[in-house]
Protein backbone atom coordinates (compact mmCIF):
# COMPACT_ATOMS: atom_id res chain seq x y z
CA UNK A 1 0.00 0.00 0.00
CA UNK A 2 2.94 2.11 1.29
CA UNK A 3 4.85 1.82 -2.28
CA UNK A 4 1.12 2.78 -4.37
CA UNK A 5 0.79 5.24 -2.49
CA UNK A 6 4.28 6.99 -2.81
CA UNK A 7 3.85 6.39 -6.35
CA UNK A 8 0.74 7.92 -7.23
CA UNK A 9 1.47 10.77 -4.43
CA UNK A 10 4.65 11.89 -6.21
CA UNK A 11 4.15 11.47 -10.02
CA UNK A 12 5.64 14.29 -11.07
CA UNK A 13 9.07 14.77 -9.94
CA UNK A 14 10.84 13.74 -13.49
CA UNK A 15 7.79 14.03 -15.66
CA UNK A 16 8.25 16.37 -18.73
CA UNK A 17 8.17 19.93 -18.45
CA UNK A 18 6.91 20.50 -14.74
CA UNK A 19 10.01 22.34 -14.42
CA UNK A 20 10.67 21.02 -10.93
CA UNK A 21 13.34 19.23 -9.73
CA UNK A 22 15.04 17.95 -6.21
CA UNK A 23 17.36 20.49 -4.61
CA UNK A 24 20.83 20.37 -5.17
CA UNK A 25 22.87 18.22 -2.67
CA UNK A 26 25.22 15.29 -2.86
CA UNK A 27 23.08 12.30 -3.73
CA UNK A 28 20.68 14.04 -5.71
CA UNK A 29 21.55 12.09 -8.89
CA UNK A 30 21.49 9.36 -7.37
CA UNK A 31 18.06 9.80 -5.78
CA UNK A 32 16.58 10.48 -9.16
CA UNK A 33 18.29 7.31 -10.82
CA UNK A 34 17.34 4.84 -8.11
CA UNK A 35 13.83 6.73 -7.38
CA UNK A 36 13.24 8.99 -10.46
CA UNK A 37 10.95 5.80 -12.41
CA UNK A 38 8.37 5.65 -10.03
CA UNK A 39 8.67 8.50 -7.58
CA UNK A 40 7.39 12.56 -7.87
CA UNK A 41 8.69 15.52 -6.48
CA UNK A 42 6.09 16.24 -4.63
CA UNK A 43 6.63 12.88 -2.74
CA UNK A 44 9.98 14.04 -1.71
CA UNK A 45 8.81 17.64 -0.17
CA UNK A 46 5.20 16.92 1.54
CA UNK A 47 7.11 13.62 2.86
CA UNK A 48 9.32 14.17 5.76
CA UNK A 49 10.71 11.12 7.50
CA UNK A 50 13.43 10.77 10.05
CA UNK A 51 16.49 8.90 9.12
CA UNK A 52 14.70 6.15 10.52
CA UNK A 53 11.86 7.05 8.45
CA UNK A 54 13.41 6.97 5.37
CA UNK A 55 15.24 3.86 5.61
CA UNK A 56 12.12 2.16 6.38
CA UNK A 57 10.65 3.51 2.83
CA UNK A 58 13.94 2.76 1.38
CA UNK A 59 13.63 -0.75 2.65
CA UNK A 60 10.37 -1.52 1.57
CA UNK A 61 11.00 -0.13 -1.44
CA UNK A 62 14.07 -2.83 -2.20
CA UNK A 63 11.33 -5.73 -0.61
CA UNK A 64 8.93 -4.63 -3.76
CA UNK A 65 12.15 -4.96 -5.97
CA UNK A 66 13.97 -1.66 -6.30
CA UNK A 67 17.51 -2.16 -7.55
CA UNK A 68 20.34 -0.55 -6.13
CA UNK A 69 23.39 -0.98 -4.49
CA UNK A 70 23.86 -0.79 -0.61
CA UNK A 71 26.42 2.07 -1.06
CA UNK A 72 23.80 3.57 -3.28
CA UNK A 73 20.67 3.35 -1.24
CA UNK A 74 23.28 4.72 1.93
CA UNK A 75 23.50 7.62 -0.25
CA UNK A 76 20.20 8.04 -1.30
CA UNK A 77 18.99 7.83 2.41
CA UNK A 78 21.57 10.49 3.60
CA UNK A 79 20.37 12.75 0.43
CA UNK A 80 16.65 12.74 2.08
CA UNK A 81 17.92 12.79 5.65
CA UNK A 82 19.59 16.07 4.53
CA UNK A 83 17.02 17.83 2.28
CA UNK A 84 13.70 15.78 3.48
CA UNK A 85 13.25 15.54 7.10
CA UNK A 86 11.36 17.20 9.29
CA UNK A 87 11.84 20.39 11.10
CA UNK A 88 12.80 20.93 14.67
CA UNK A 89 11.20 23.83 16.87
CA UNK A 90 11.98 24.77 19.87
CA UNK A 91 8.84 25.41 21.76
CA UNK A 92 10.00 27.85 24.28
CA UNK A 93 10.75 30.10 21.74
CA UNK A 94 8.86 29.67 18.12
CA UNK A 95 5.67 31.27 17.91
CA UNK A 96 2.19 29.97 17.51
CA UNK A 97 2.33 29.37 13.39
CA UNK A 98 5.63 28.15 13.56
CA UNK A 99 4.71 25.75 16.12
CA UNK A 100 1.63 24.60 14.68
CA UNK A 101 3.79 24.47 11.39
CA UNK A 102 6.25 22.21 12.26
CA UNK A 103 4.43 19.39 14.64
CA UNK A 104 1.78 19.23 12.33
CA UNK A 105 -0.72 20.80 15.13
CA UNK A 106 -4.27 22.67 14.90
CA UNK A 107 -3.56 25.96 15.73
CA UNK A 108 -5.30 26.09 18.98
CA UNK A 109 -3.26 23.22 20.87
CA UNK A 110 -0.07 25.77 19.32
CA UNK A 111 -1.45 28.46 20.76
CA UNK A 112 -2.49 26.92 24.00
CA UNK A 113 1.35 25.60 24.47
CA UNK A 114 2.43 29.54 23.58
CA UNK A 115 -0.04 30.59 26.52
CA UNK A 116 1.00 28.11 28.61
CA UNK A 117 4.67 29.36 28.19
CA UNK A 118 3.66 32.59 28.59
CA UNK A 119 1.83 32.03 32.07
CA UNK A 120 4.24 29.53 33.47
CA UNK A 121 7.60 29.52 31.84
CA UNK A 122 9.38 27.61 29.42
CA UNK A 123 9.26 23.76 29.01
CA UNK A 124 11.89 22.13 30.81
CA UNK A 125 11.10 18.49 29.29
CA UNK A 126 8.35 16.89 27.32
CA UNK A 127 6.79 15.75 30.21
CA UNK A 128 5.68 19.35 30.54
CA UNK A 129 4.99 19.82 27.29
CA UNK A 130 2.60 17.12 27.61
CA UNK A 131 0.70 18.48 30.60
CA UNK A 132 -0.44 21.61 28.51
CA UNK A 133 -4.36 21.19 28.60
CA UNK A 134 -6.19 20.95 25.10
CA UNK A 135 -2.79 19.64 23.07
CA UNK A 136 -2.86 16.19 21.78
CA UNK A 137 -0.22 14.21 23.84
CA UNK A 138 -0.18 11.03 21.42
CA UNK A 139 0.83 13.81 18.41
CA UNK A 140 3.20 14.86 20.38
CA UNK A 141 4.56 11.79 21.77
CA UNK A 142 4.84 11.18 17.65
CA UNK A 143 6.39 13.82 16.93
CA UNK A 144 8.62 14.09 19.71
CA UNK A 145 11.63 13.83 17.68
CA UNK A 146 11.19 17.47 16.53
CA UNK A 147 10.84 19.38 19.65
CA UNK A 148 13.33 21.54 21.33
CA UNK A 149 13.31 22.95 24.48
Amino acid sequence: MRFLVLCIFGASLFAAGNGKQLPEGPGRATTQRLCGSCHGFGNFVRRRETRDGWNSVIEDMIRRGAKGEEEEWAEVSDYLVAQFSPVRVNVNQADASAIAEALRLKPEQAAAIVKHRTDHGGFKSFEELQKVPGVDTALLESRRAQIDF
